[in-house]
């Protein structure tokens, strides 16, 4: 293997300076910024791209009509078709936003895809080792939670290890989701338990780099996290400045008794445990009418962006004036696109107040700007954000090619 590339999904620059990540530690790295909104899709392009959201047009899971967004809505070539081209053989273990494409080597799609894979033999590999798509779980015990997602780390480790060497691979790509689920469910709360799976994974990396031994290697996050202090109620402070209302009464209890309910009790009982996160998103936008106002509709899919539509300069002026400082505000086409500054979640919920504490202690975790690169490679000391990925890994692979000329 010439190369191996590993993501880390939520990898947060604060736990990780805190951990005892020995190997990463002992070779290049660099506190880095991510882009806004920061959700795994729009971090994920922006890797992939070198462009930010507001150029490639990814700004979450699904677009303004709940249609799941996949590498069909963008237009921008990704470093890894330009790998490809150059004539590397890829591996891919479900790095986001890949589907549908597929490369020379191995390709298995990330959360957005419908399936693991489009090779059969690949597919019956999966089948035997009864490996099963991602499910939102709940466990009744912290370490319960620890101890299935680190089986599931391990299996994944093994499963790209196994696939890399079976289809010969130059360049291993490798996404690892957990490190974001775990984060969403302690950060703030169990840090110990956080630092503990970095530590972890930290010596899954060193084992995977010492069995290769890629010329270089990369390992980065495309977002970093902060624990969940305050939410806000969207609706509630255009409601508030009679800037919307109600469509109908049934509309306005069901809010009613989504308020009354707390987000815990939701995980516990099961109702977000869906067959893979894909079909948990489909679930999701069958009740994007219960978000539909009479003359906006509010769409997003997780807590750190919420999209009004149509864009309006009476909302814009509202939200400056009752949110400064607290949530950040861009025109996105014909929508209004809101971004909570740190540690506030946004909701489409109408709550009693526009600005409640958060009480989960389920879901404590929201996402933030720090993030990590860490190489074997100098350069990564000289970045600055996560859009400078794709220039470098080019830069570095453009050079090997020159060399072998």
């Amino acid at each position: 293997m010439k190369a191996l590339i590993i993501g880390v999904d939520g990898f947060d620059e604060e736990l990780f300076q805190q951990s005892n990540m020995r190997f990463i530690k002992s070779h290049y790295y660099k506190k880095i910024k991510t882009v806004k909104p920061i959700i795994t899709p729009a971090c994920a392009v922006s890797i992939l791209t070198g462009k930010h959201p507001f150029e490639h047009g990814i700004v979450d899971f699904y677009d303004d009509n709940f249609r799941v967004v996949t590498s069909k809505n963008i237009v921008h070539l990704y470093f890894t078709d330009i790998l490809s081209l150059w004539g590397y053989r890829l591996g891919l273990w479900k790095v986001p936003m890949i589907y549908p494409k597929k490369y020379r080597g191995f390709t298995i799609w990330g959360l957005e895809a419908p399936k693991f894979t489009a090779d059969k033999k690949i597919e019956a590999i999966l089948n035997k080792v009864n490996y099963e798509r991602e499910e939102i779980e709940h466990c009744e015990s912290d370490e319960g939670y620890v101890k299935l997602y680190m089986m599931r780390t391990v299996k994944e480790f093994k499963l790209f290890k196994f696939l890399c060497e079976k289809y010969d691979v130059d360049i291993g790509f490798f996404w690892l989701r957990y490190s974001d689920v775990l984060a969403h469910i302690f950060y703030g709360r169990r840090k110990d338990i956080l630092i503990q799976y970095y530590n972890f994974i930290d010596s899954l990396i060193r084992e995977l780099i010492e069995y290769f031994e890629p010329e270089i290697w990369f390992v980065f996050g495309d977002h970093g996290f902060s624990e969940k202090k305050y939410v806000v109620s969207i609706p509630r402070i255009l409601l508030n400045a009679k800037l919307t209302s109600w469509k109908n009464r049934y509309q306005r209890l069901l809010h009613f008794f989504v308020s009354k309910i707390k987000p815990d009790t939701i995980i516990k009982l099961g109702l977000l445990r869906t067959n893979g996160f894909l079909r948990f998103l489909n679930v999701a936008s069958k009740l994007s009418i219960m978000f539909n106002f009479n003359g906006i509709r509010l769409i997003g899919s997780e807590e750190s962006l919420l999209k009004i539509k149509p864009f309006k300069n009476s909302i814009v002026r509202i939200i400056k004036e009752k949110l400064r400082g607290i949530v950040e505000y861009f025109k996105l086409g014909n929508s209004l696109l809101l971004t909570p500054k740190r540690g506030i979640a946004l909701t489409k919920v109408v709550l009693d107040k526009v600005l409640t504490k958060d009480n989960s202690q389920l879901r404590t975790g929201i996402h933030w700007l720090d993030t990590v690169v860490a190489s074997n490679h100098q350069n990564v000391t000289r970045m600055l954000k996560v859009t400078e990925l794709k220039k470098l890994f080019l830069n570095i692979f453009r050079r090997k090619i020159r060399k072998k000329l």
